[in-house]
């Protein structure tokens, strides 16, 4: 009799948490649906030249690569193949992403990163995005890389999988961006989809068993002493 009340007890413990249970798995199925998709992304890694970007305003100042998600997106990062020029200049850029108007980059959106470093012989630049930029389906965005300062001279590269619109900013037009047709510079933007936000009910629902549950074990507490 003995063995069967602890065994009886045994199972009455591991049905009250069934509630807590439930809220675990609730919790773990909220944050892996958060996983990682490609927004768009052209990049092969390969090096064949591209489009300069010259903080001595010789050449476009910045440049400009849109991007069109096709489903509801939160940013989680952003990569770009570029490298330094070489010589004198400087291999560091900014990168930000851009709201689209009248086909050209029209108000910045987010700082995606400052001072940022090309590799001298070319490669991928990764940055993180904290999550909080929505991205809309059918929308167009621009992602942007200007120089950091007046020193800056890099190439992001081309030989991208697919060509997409371009546009970049000429100093003798005061800085104005002016469309420039398309071109395959290799980026790549992810994201995730975003997350259903739970119901108030839901919120309820948890908070019932697991208040009843405290009930309980304080009640039994107060009965052992």
């Amino acid at each position: 009799m003995l063995y069967y009340g602890r065994l009886r007890d045994w199972f009455g413990r591991c049905a009250g948490l069934k509630p807590v249970l439930a809220a675990v798995c609730f919790c773990f199925g909220y944050s892996a649906s958060l996983q990682a998709d490609t927004i768009f992304g052209n990049m092969t890694g390969n090096f064949s030249g591209g489009e300069t970007v010259d903080g001595t305003a010789f050449d476009g100042l910045s440049l400009a690569e849109a991007f069109t998600p096709q489903a509801n997106f939160l940013m989680t990062g952003v990569q770009v193949v570029v490298s330094s020029v070489g010589g004198t200049g400087d291999p560091n850029f900014d990168l930000y992403l851009y709201s689209n108007g009248g086909g050209a980059p029209v108000s910045l959106l987010t700082t995606l990163g400052t001072d940022l470093v090309a590799p001298a012989s070319g490669g991928i630049v990764a940055v993180s995005v904290n999550g909080r930029v929505a991205l809309v389906p059918g929308t167009e965005y621009w992602l942007v890389l200007t120089a950091f300062n007046a020193n800056t001279d890099i190439s992001w590269e081309a030989g991208g999988t697919q060509s997409v619109p371009t546009a970049l900013t000429v100093p003798q037009l005061d800085g104005s961006w002016v469309a420039n047709n398309s071109a395959d510079l290799q980026f790549e933007v992810d994201g995730t989809d975003p997350p259903n936000a739970p119901e108030p009910g839901t919120f309820v629902l948890i908070a019932i068993p697991v208040a009843w549950i405290k009930f309980r074990l304080a009640r039994r507490r107060r009965g052992s002493a």
